[in-house]
């Protein structure tokens, strides 16, 4: 029987190998004499040896792979997790026993059937709740919309703005071939999409999707632990664009969205929501009050729109006549076909919800909720980003709080319920805050149903929790930071690790880039809000960071980083904490105007917040360093991100603690 051939490693040489046939023969020797000392000190010391040449010769391998593909980053990202070890992103690949499944196509089939009619039998399972006579805001908008003619111009600069992805539709125009033959396409298109607006019909070649099915968590057997991903075709991106562009002029035209949407909206993230429900928690903390947030989760939110509602609330908002009938036409029957491995399902229609994967799918959405702001009262304030929904009430005591709570949850499920959303109970939670102590023993706040009698009520209610993880952040009840910044700390130990292994297999330029992808990216989301932690709970982090720029530049670790940082042009936490705040402020300008005022005085002319914070965590806040932050550097308001920063290097952590933009 031949023997097996097994495959050598690239970093493999003839000498490493011989030498590992030394070190299996030294074993041996040592297994056939365990009490010998000699022979376990020979094998061990030779272990030892060989060991590290190994890993020499693998940085070696790594660093040559990577000089060799210099300035392809997909190259020499994938070398690096080679190097790393570092796991593979989810299989796609379907294993047809777990499903009960002979064939591929079968199972393409079931999965097909359940993303499309998920959304339909979501929107039914709530259509008993509508209250009679409902009818959607009306947002008497006495203009109209008039879509302009699209130029060959628009449609070259959008496809030169089209990613440098593989990904292409059911067509296989990739963005590479678009932008290859823009010049010729641009005219071609320009005259399609133009008669497609005059005939006010979308082409059913465009509305075809193909979806595929990645794995979330819990039983592989179940069609529900699927994300289904679309990928529509790149010339129906390329027409979306040009709509929505037209369509968002008209609707910051006519203020139609209400500035605490934050989803999808040029110029807010998910940064300035959880900043905004984070300072006016402490805002009312800080000024005596009770205060909680209630989370809303929705289930297949995108996939539950009603078509006649949203095309209602359109018309209202001035999206009218022949552009309605066009919008009408883009909705109703689209089509989509789901594929496992190479094997692609028959073609589905979808007559329910956004098209996911679409440019104008999130953009109709926001305009579909957007009138839950109109429908609720205003002693309260609502934060939305798309579908995630936060409540934070407050009041002079807990039981005004709590009946307010009641009262609130109740027109809300209301208003979803008219609207055919359906809400998550068991997801959904409410945070009661209090800076002291965690909260217990409150009371319970319930969804009635339409139908429920109040003396024998056996309506859910929502849970009270302790920490609660909104828009990828985690606010506890004490807003101490302490669990975010535990779940950040494991990430840069993480990073660490992988710039400690490569250490000595990469350039140093290589590790800045690891350290900007895998650290920094953590450390800067959501930086303005967590940034203003106590310095004890902080300091951790602090650490692990200043470790990172060491392993960077391959520094002792009693080394001072402060020029580190500096050489490196690399932001230290308090820098990037500040620059992040600062670029916030620039940006907000009804912020600024809100909160602050430019004080009067002859000799210099300083900004002065307009509330005064009286408790050490309220001191500690975004909303009381903002004036700190803007009179820091002169001029600031002048300066560009470039230049903000650069002035930010030749300022110490001590500097900024001492001018009150730190902690």
């Amino acid at each position: 029987m031949p023997a097996k051939k097994t495959m050598l490693k690239d970093w493999m040489t003839p000498s490493i190998l011989a030498s590992i046939r030394i070190k299996d023969k030294l074993y041996k020797k040592y297994i056939s004499n365990p009490f010998n000392p000699h022979y376990k000190t020979k094998y061990v010391q030779y272990r030892n040896r060989l060991s590290r040449v190994i890993k020499h010769a693998k940085e070696m391998f790594t660093y040559s792979q990577l000089q060799h593909t210099a300035g392809n980053i997909k190259k020499q990202y994938k070398i690096i997790k080679n190097h790393l070890n570092l796991p593979e992103k989810a299989c796609s690949s379907f294993d047809l026993s777990c499903f009960n499944k002979s064939t591929e196509a079968e199972l393409a089939d079931d999965f097909n059937k359940y993303f499309a009619d998920i959304g339909r039998s979501t929107a039914d399972a709530i259509q008993g709740q509508i209250t009679p006579g409902f009818k959607p805001f009306d947002y008497a908008i006495t203009d109209h919309f008039e879509f302009e003619q699209i130029i060959p111009g628009e449609i070259c600069s959008l496809i030169d703005k089209l990613p440098n992805k593989q990904s292409a539709g059911f067509d296989s125009i990739t963005p590479a071939i678009m932008k290859r033959y823009s010049s010729i396409l641009a005219p071609i298109l320009c005259h399609l999409f133009n008669s497609c607006i005059t005939a006010n019909v979308f082409p059913s070649c465009l509305k075809k999707a193909i979806v595929t099915p990645i794995f979330k968590g819990g039983s592989l057997a179940d069609l529900g632990n699927y994300r289904p991903i679309s990928i529509v075709s790149n010339v129906a991106k390329v027409f979306e664009k040009i709509i929505s562009g037209r369509m968002l002029r008209f609707i910051n035209n006519h203020k139609l969205l209400h500035a605490n949407q934050y989803g999808f909206m040029k110029g807010k993230s998910c940064s300035d929501a959880v900043l905004h429900l984070t300072d006016l928690v402490t805002k009312k903390l800080d000024n005596k009050l009770k205060c909680l947030t209630i989370f809303l989760d929705l289930k297949k939110a995108f996939d539950t729109v009603n078509h006649n509602l949203l095309l209602q609330k359109l018309s209202s908002m001035g999206f009218k006549n022949n552009f309605a009938s066009f919008l009408k036409s883009y909705l109703s029957n689209r089509t989509q076909s789901v594929k496992i491995n190479t094997v692609c399902s028959n073609y589905r229609v979808v007559n329910c919800g956004v098209p996911q994967g679409s440019v104008l799918g999130p953009l109709l959405f926001i305009l579909f909720v957007n009138d839950i702001f109109h429908h609720l009262e205003e002693d309260f304030v609502t934060i939305c980003y798309a579908d995630d929904t936060s409540l934070t009430l407050f009041a002079d005591s807990n039981n005004t709080l709590f009946n307010k709570a009641n009262a609130v949850t109740s027109k809300v499920y209301t208003w979803l319920c008219n609207n055919l959303l359906s809400l998550n109970i068991n997801k959904s939670k409410i945070i009661k805050y209090n800076w002291l102590s965690s909260v217990s023993n409150c009371q319970k706040v319930y969804i009635h149903n339409r139908s429920c009698d109040l003396l024998n009520c056996e309506c859910p209610h929502l849970s009270m929790v302790d920490c609660y993880k909104y828009l990828g952040v985690y606010i506890d009840s004490k807003l101490s930071w302490s669990e975010h910044i535990s779940h950040i700390m494991k990430r840069l130990r993480l990073a660490n690790v992988m710039l400690y292994k490569l250490q000595n297999a990469v350039h140093p330029k290589i590790s800045k880039i690891v350290y900007f992808a895998f650290a920094q990216s953590y450390l800067q989301y959501c930086i303005s809000s967590y940034g203003s932690a106590f310095r004890s709970v902080l300091d951790p982090l602090i650490k692990l960071q200043k470790q990172s720029i060491r392993l960077v530049t391959k520094s002792n670790r009693l080394c001072s980083t402060a020029s580190l940082f500096f050489n490196e042009q690399v932001l230290s936490f308090s820098q990037l904490y500040y620059y992040n705040c600062v670029c916030f402020l620039k940006k907000n300008e009804t912020y600024i105007a809100n909160n602050l005022v430019k004080s009067r005085s002859i000799r210099q002319s300083s900004f002065v917040r307009k509330t005064m914070f009286t408790s050490t965590r309220g001191q500690h806040s975004f909303a009381f360093r903002s004036a700190n932050f803007l009179n820091f550097i002169k001029g600031i308001e002048l300066l560009s991100k470039k230049e903000i920063k650069q002035a930010i290097l030749n300022f110490s952590t001590y500097d900024l603690k001492a001018n009150g933009c730190s902690s």
